[in-house]
């Protein structure tokens, strides 16, 4: 929990005693590999943080998988904070080796950020933080070649390659295996 702790802290100075709040209200859980976590279409009605382990997050759409992104230790799995009960899943999301998460409902969460400028200041740093990344994705990454947001995944998170499949990284990517394996002899090719 402590390094949990770090990252919060990393994002803003929050004191012990806001820290021990959030905690309060969380609790632990462990999956194994293979584990679901959310369907798509379920009901969610918690924010969950990776604490250790690996996830991905995928959709199934035409008959095929698509994996819409991984998730690391200490980062969050959420699809909203939405507090709305009924607010369904758009995603699955798989753990991809054994791995714990700490949950929080949605609705305490919220209220702990309406009661709590740290966290609420917090919270706002590490949203702000993730559309960052998103904008960077679709405003450099997206429009740019296969072999680029290939050789960036490799970059800004190499154990994904030995964490996920190559079936898994090649439906992030939005190609095929084989077209995957072309690109990584190109890549080799040129080392």
């Amino acid at each position: 929990m402590e390094r949990f702790i770090e990252s919060i802290r990393k994002i803003h100075n929050v004191s012990d005693r806001e820290v021990a709040r959030l905690l309060g209200n969380m609790t632990e859980r462990s999956y194994a590999k293979g584990d679901i976590l959310l369907r798509e279409k379920s009901v969610n009605e918690h924010v969950f943080f990776l604490i250790e382990g690996f996830a991905r997050a995928y959709v199934n759409q035409d008959d095929k998988t698509w994996t819409s992104w991984f998730v690391e230790p200490f980062h969050s799995i959420m699809y909203s904070l939405n507090t709305n009960m009924n607010d369904l899943s758009m995603v699955n999301v798989e753990f991809l080796e054994d791995s714990k998460v700490i949950a929080i409902r949605k609705n305490t969460f919220e209220w702990l950020l309406e009661e709590s400028i740290e966290l609420s200041c917090w919270a706002r740093k590490y949203l702000n933080s993730i559309l960052e990344e998103v904008n960077l994705y679709f405003s450099g990454e997206y429009f740019t070649s296969t072999e680029k947001q290939y050789e960036r995944l490799l970059e800004r998170s190499p154990q994904v390659m030995q964490k996920a499949s190559l079936k898994q990284i090649a439906s992030y990517l939005g190609v095929t295996p084989e077209s995957l394996s072309r690109i990584r002899a190109n890549i080799a090719r040129r080392k």
